[in-house]
């Protein structure tokens, strides 16, 4: 005959616990409220608070933490800007500022010489000389005034001071250089020597260049 088995009496009184698995489906809003009701219930079968529902997003993904910072509005629920309350002498580094600098004006490479004599004794006026030759544009009137320096003016050798004095004379415009023409004409006509800086005197050529200007007799 087959043995009947053995009862063991309980000693102590046993709870029992029934767990159920539940599935919610719905919007994050109605899945957060089935959390906390959840939740509710399950702590008050366990006799403890009930933790804090953890949100979900849609796509079942934990939402990053985000700090909340305070922030300041103003009657019309407008963020107020920043730039009218700062100090206007302070600038940022970086900043350009929106008023640019004056630029200083380039100081003048000549005046005009008091000390050059235009009219030497003996000699054509410098004056008299450029209305008898009558140039036409600068480049005629640069080598009338260079012969008449070396021819009638007693000078060997000039720059450009002497030649800006003696176009200021006839009212004539001037350049802010008045040699860089005169290098031009002994780079490609051999008009002037320049033996070494600040001394410019007329070739041969350019003399006979010089004689040719004016009205023809």
């Amino acid at each position: 005959m087959p043995k009947k088995p053995v009862v063991v009496p309980p000693t102590q009184q046993e709870d029992e616990l029934t767990v159920t698995i539940f599935r919610f489906r719905g919007s994050p809003e109605s899945m957060q409220k089935g959390f906390e009701a959840f939740g509710a219930a399950l702590g008050a079968a366990l006799g403890t608070a009930a933790p804090p529902a953890r949100q979900v997003n849609g796509n079942g993904r934990k939402p990053q933490q985000q700090l909340s910072v305070p922030v300041e509005r103003s009657d019309d629920a407008e963020l107020e800007n920043d730039d009218e309350h700062a100090d206007p002498d302070v600038e940022e580094a970086g900043a350009v500022s929106a008023t640019p600098r004056p630029k200083k004006a380039a100081k003048p490479l000549y005046t005009f010489m008091n000390d050059l004599n235009l009219s030497p004794d003996g000699k054509t006026g410098w004056k008299a000389h450029a209305t008898a030759k009558n140039p036409d544009g600068f480049n005629e009137r640069l080598l009338v005034a260079s012969a008449w320096l070396q021819t009638e003016g007693g000078r060997d050798y000039y720059a450009g001071g002497e030649l800006f004095t003696c176009f200021r004379a006839m009212e004539w415009t001037t350049q802010a250089d008045m040699t860089n023409t005169m290098r031009k004409l002994k780079s490609t006509k051999s008009y002037y020597d320049n033996p070494e800086y600040g001394k410019w005197r007329l070739t041969q050529v350019g003399l006979d260049a010089a004689a040719d200007i004016g009205p023809k007799v």
